[in-house]
């Protein structure tokens, strides 16, 4: 061999370079030509990749096996995480830490440590004296005093003492309380153990966290945070302080939701070596089954079901992280032709760590039935619950469209479904932007597929339906590989260089390595047989002796035991795949203001179509169940809709001022604002039932001709009365008009004196017969600008609404 070999270095040097006589240092020279040629055939991050000068994590084995067989082996409910560390995301505790709440008792951030080191000071006098207790017991009863039974219930009476202390002062002694507890079972924890571990966290978390509340708090910010503190520790020590830091962030989430960070963002300089690779994949028919299983969840209602598919379709396919799925709002999703774009950027639900995060992402690869009825339909219902107001998020509470939902709930359940669809049980939302970052260089750095069918099947068990000269076309705005595709993937993914990208996101380089041999074999392999061989080089061939037959027992001796033994695997879980149970969540009962939402899409914006269900987050049958119900009232009220402003208005019509005209988007939200608050009332029976009786009797007597409600006696006039006092509506603003020919009722007595009586000519009340309607009393709502309703048209509309929603809901009451 190392004769061939010289005879390849004297063709490629000349005649004058010597002979290699060794075969290791042919072996090198060859190696040394084979390297040389293969950096500038190879892509720069495989090469960086193979020489060491840059590093890379590889994935667990479990994720790994998914993507190369698509299969699932089987993982133990007691496996450890890949890498020897606890699992990021923290087992749920038997029983949650007491909510902590902020207080504004401090005004400065001097005043907030101050009260925090207070804090800190009694729990160090609570150690010192259980630690003289201790002794004087020892010496008095000859037996050894439980410190961590005499600690606990001082330190809880210390945190209701110090009830004024920053949030994340009060939740490290919440800590040390779960510390010292954990010692009384089977996991033995010395109270001074306990201690040393608080007492190593709690000076940097008085300096650097008492600004920070832990409702508030963003993963960005607690990053920084976590990042200056461990700047503060010396070399020597942050080994022990980092492993503290991530106990006590894990305490956190589990106890008070705080959001999960990038621990390998924050990693000292030179201290790589502290973070354990956190890499996870999941595959595009994985993803697929998670979300049909949060689309079809039977644990909670319609609208959260759609909600955490919506976030789970941000997650995958836009690489997003969960805080910025939650902060984003409604004008941050944009469609521009045919691609969705996001736009992350900040506002005033949450702040990016830096400029580099301020990125637009757009969907690449197409999007199947079910993404697009998630997709489109949110945004129907966005659309419809945030309207005009810019500053809405597109993911807020019902009705409540500038308020945050519960990330904890949502984070959860996300995490339910990913386990259940791969198998794993260490899988977390944040890995699936490691999924995301891996598919897309594997889009971008693929120039042509592979021919092998099985490697094929391995690249699109990843890439799922997405083109990789679309991807690169849409990204790169050409279809040839470019040098350009990881600063464009960076972008995407939102860090300021290609480095951390490609150093703790990147999990395909083997399998890109191999792609790029098999494309450099031909030119690799050696075309020479051993006969040619050793004629050219002048000797004789000789017969070799190293045949040997690879059986059981060469296995035996020369590999470790297991290591070519089959893998046990068990197909992908589809429509097996289900979610852990966990309390129910009932479909929240109809609000009036869903009632409105109905009647402004079906009679004015005449909106009567599919999207409907998306747009309202309501059930078909119960929209069928509101119209008929709205159309009975509205038949037996004469609520004529041409004259109450449901149907658009001429300009002309809206000009005069006219008892209905036209329906001002301001005069919808008034109304919608006090049908807002009466959703909580409408739980209480006492307030249902004097609704009842309000609308029973404007159906009754509700004259389009008419603005007042003209009533046939007091008692209906106190009926309605009793219910507008009871809905906020100030007596004040409630006027009692008495005819001007004194047919007055005999019971006018029973409206109380607080409302105000004024003569005023009346028509008579619409009765059966004539003749019943002559004694009659009128109730009129003053304009006003006070609010909550400023007149009386608004008044009719809200009884509109409440008669068509009491009349659905108490059929449906009724039925079951």
């Amino acid at each position: 061999m190392a004769a061939l070999i010289s005879t390849l270095r004297r063709r490629c040097e000349g005649g004058t370079a010597p002979a290699l006589t060794r075969v290791g240092e042919a072996i090198r020279w060859l190696c040394e030509i084979v390297a040389r040629a293969a950096r500038m055939r190879l892509p720069g991050h495989l090469v960086t990749y193979l020489e060491g000068s840059a590093e890379a994590v590889s994935l667990p084995p479990h994720d790994w096996l998914r993507w190369m067989t698509g299969s699932a082996p089987p993982m133990p409910t007691d496996a450890a995480s890949p890498h020897g560390t606890s699992p990021p995301e923290a087992a749920e505790p038997d029983r949650l830490a007491p909510a902590i709440r902020a207080t504004s008792a401090a005004d400065s951030d001097g005043q907030r440590r101050m009260l925090g080191r207070a804090l800190h000071d009694d729990v160090r006098r609570a150690f010192a004296a259980v630690d003289r207790n201790a002794d004087e017991h020892a010496e008095q009863t000859q037996r050894s005093l439980n410190r961590i039974t005499a600690l606990l219930p001082r330190l809880t009476d210390l945190l209701e003492r110090h009830g004024q202390a920053p949030c994340f002062a009060r939740a490290a002694v919440q800590w040390l309380i779960a510390l010292l507890e954990s010692g009384l079972g089977p996991r033995a924890l010395r109270s001074n153990s306990a201690y040393r571990y608080y007492g190593e966290l709690i000076g940097m978390v008085i300096d650097g966290l008492s600004e920070l509340t832990l409702a508030e708090a963003d993963e960005d910010a607690l990053a920084d945070a976590y990042a200056q503190m461990l700047g503060t520790v010396s070399r020597r020590r942050v080994s022990y302080t980092w492993d503290r830091l991530r106990e006590f962030h894990r305490f956190l989430v589990s106890h008070h939701g705080t959001p999960e960070i990038d621990w390998a963002e924050i990693v000292p300089e030179g201290m790589s070596r502290l973070m354990a690779p956190d890499a996870g994949l999941m595959c595009w028919n994985e993803y697929r089954v998670a979300l049909r299983l949060l689309a079809e969840d039977a644990s909670t209602d319609l609208r959260e079901r759609r909600l955490q598919a919506f976030i789970l379709l941000l997650l995958f396919r836009f690489g997003l992280r969960v805080q910025e799925c939650i902060a984003l709002r409604a004008s941050d999703l944009l469609r521009c032709g045919e691609t969705w774009v996001v736009l992350v950027r900040r506002n005033a639900y949450r702040q990016l760590k830096s400029d580099a995060g301020v990125r637009q992402v757009p969907l690449v690869g197409p999007l199947d039935p079910l993404e697009t009825e998630v997709l489109q339909g949110w945004l129907e219902h966005a659309d419809e619950t945030a309207g005009e107001d810019r500053c809405a998020v597109l993911m807020s509470r019902d009705e409540a469209p500038r308020r945050l939902v519960d990330e904890q709930r949502l984070r959860s359940r996300i995490t339910d479904a990913l386990r259940a669809a791969t198998g794993s049980i260490t899988l977390h939302p944040h890995q699936l932007r490691h999924s995301f970052a891996t598919r897309l260089v594997l889009l971008l750095a693929t120039s042509t597929w592979p021919p092998d069918p099985l490697r094929r099947a391995i690249l699109q068990r990843l890439i799922g339906p997405c083109d990789p000269a679309a991807t690169r076309r849409l990204l790169l705005d050409t279809e040839d590989s470019s040098k350009r595709a990881f600063w464009a993937l960076s972008l995407m993914v939102g860090h300021a260089s290609p480095a951390t990208t490609l150093r703790w996101y990147l999990h395909a380089h083997d399998f890109q390595l191999a792609d790029a041999f098999d494309a450099l074999a031909p030119e690799l392999e050696v075309r020479l047989d051993a006969v040619t061989a050793s004629y050219a080089c002048g000797y004789r061939l000789a017969p070799t002796r190293h045949r040997f037959v690879i059986d059981e027992a060469w296995v035996l001796k020369h590999m470790t035991h297991g290591a070519c033994g089959s893998v046990e695997a068990t197909p992908l879980a589809t429509a097996a795949a289900t979610l852990p149970p966990r309390p129910v969540r009932s479909e929240p009962p109809l609000a009036p203001i869903k009632v409105d939402r109905l009647l402004e899409l079906s009679h004015r914006r005449g909106r009567i179509d599919a999207s409907m269900p998306y747009r309202l987050m309501l059930a078909p049958e119960v929209i069928s169940r509101l119209l008929r119900s709205e159309f009975a009232c509205r038949e037996a009220a004469t609520y004529d809709l041409a004259e109450s402003g449901w149907p658009p208005t001429p300009g002309r019509s809206a000009m005069n001022h006219l008892r209905a005209g036209s329906r001002q988007p301001a005069e919808t939200e008034r109304l919608r604002s006090f049908l807002n608050r009466l959703t909580d009332r409408s739980r209480e029976p006492a307030w249902r039932a004097s609704a009842r009786r309000a609308a029973e009797i404007w159906i009754r007597r509700y004259r389009a001709s008419c603005t007042p409600l003209v009533l046939a006696n007091g008692s209906e006039a106190q009926a309605v009365a009793s219910w507008c006092l009871a809905s906020d509506i100030a007596a004040d603003r409630l006027v009692v008009l008495l005819p001007d020919d004194d047919c007055l009722p005999s019971d006018l007595h029973l409206i109380g004196p607080a409302i105000a009586r004024r003569p005023s000519s009346l028509p008579s009340a619409r009765s059966t017969y004539r003749s019943q309607g002559r004694v009659r009393i009128g109730l009129q709502l003053l304009e006003n600008s006070a609010g909550p309703l400023t007149h009386m048209t608004q008044l009719h509309r809200a009884m509109h609404v409440l008669a068509a929603w009491l009349g659905a809901t108490d059929d449906q009451q009724g039925g079951t």
